[in-house]
């Protein structure tokens, strides 16, 4: 890679940064999206590596309905649905924890109720 490659792939590493933090590009999503056909095009593993990181947080609607879905190349589309289910999975762990938290103080309090009851 030559040293202009490698100061155009920081360039627009360092441009989706500052547009995910802003939201000034229209829909900042679609912007990694687009970095990415960019960087499979001129084999920037680094920026590709950031923009299918993001590229985990959109939802499979919008990606499906990118312009040039299509031309994601099939590792990167497997690694952004892979990271998206990893992400689904955690919340999905955390929110059954939460539920069990929930059913087990509901059962305490219930049988709280009773015992009151039962004593008063």
């Amino acid at each position: 890679m030559t040293k202009l490659t490698e100061k155009c792939e920081d360039y627009l590493i360092d441009f989706l940064e500052q547009q995910q933090s802003v939201r000034y590009y229209g829909p900042s999503r679609q912007l990694c999206l687009d970095l990415l056909n960019v960087a499979q095009e001129y084999d920037l593993k680094t920026l590709q590596a950031v923009c299918v990181d993001k590229a985990q947080n959109i939802s499979l609607w919008e990606l499906k309905n990118h312009e040039i879905y299509e031309k994601h190349s099939f590792s990167n589309y497997r690694k952004i649905v892979e990271g998206r289910l990893e992400k689904m999975e955690k919340e999905l762990s955390a929110t059954q924890q939460h539920v069990r938290g929930l059913e087990s103080a509901s059962e305490r309090k219930v049988r709280e109720f009773e015992w009151a009851r039962e004593n008063n």
